[in-house]
């Protein structure tokens, strides 16, 4: 019997998971209304999700691919059955995409791989690095920090493409290396 009820159970899961949830239908049917499609901007579907809805980055990540995904242009997702998802883990996975179009990932603190740069979480500090050891930008405590040394003109490009705020604090190199590693 035991055996049984274990079984149903998985498989009522199974079935949950295969099926949207409300806040799912109700986010896709919100994309289509505002006349997002697949073709739309990462950055404006991104920042209407987060600045609009109020979901996280994690959320909003989800909900970006849901619907890159499973995109209907009549929104109808409430007749949707098995819909393609993809799970996005915020501290394991990282988003390919050119700098040009980075910095919505970077505002986000999403994990990203770029030209060049990559941004990543280490602990509780989100850390923007160009050439695989400089870091440019670094978010801790709810603050931005810039790095206000330039290092090369290839620097200052990626800098300026990943800027996510114009009120970072400047501080040195050396300083940001001591907010990414003391405590």
């Amino acid at each position: 019997m035991k055996n049984v009820v274990h079984k149903l159970l998985l498989e009522f899961a199974q079935d949950l998971e295969d099926n949207l949830s409300k806040l799912e239908i109700t986010v896709l049917k919100s994309l289509n209304k505002k006349g997002f499609t697949p073709k739309t901007k990462r950055s404006e579907i991104l920042g209407f999700l987060s600045d609009d809805l109020g979901l996280d980055s994690q959320e909003s990540m989800e909900m970006y691919f849901l619907f890159l995904h499973n995109y209907l242009p009549t929104g109808d997702y409430d007749s949707l059955e098995s819909p393609m998802r993809t799970k996005f883990d915020m501290y394991s996975k990282k988003v390919k995409s050119p700098n040009y179009t980075a910095r919505d990932l970077v505002k986000a603190k999403i994990p990203f791989e770029g030209s060049n740069t990559r941004g990543e979480w280490r602990g509780n500090v989100y850390v923007v690095i160009s050439y695989n050891w400089y870091p440019i930008f670094v978010y801790k405590n709810g603050q931005w920090y810039e790095n206000s040394q330039g290092y090369s003109m290839s620097t200052k490009k990626q800098m300026s493409q990943l800027r996510p705020d114009y009120n970072a604090i400047k501080v040195t190199k050396r300083e940001l290396e001591d907010l990414i590693y003391k405590k």
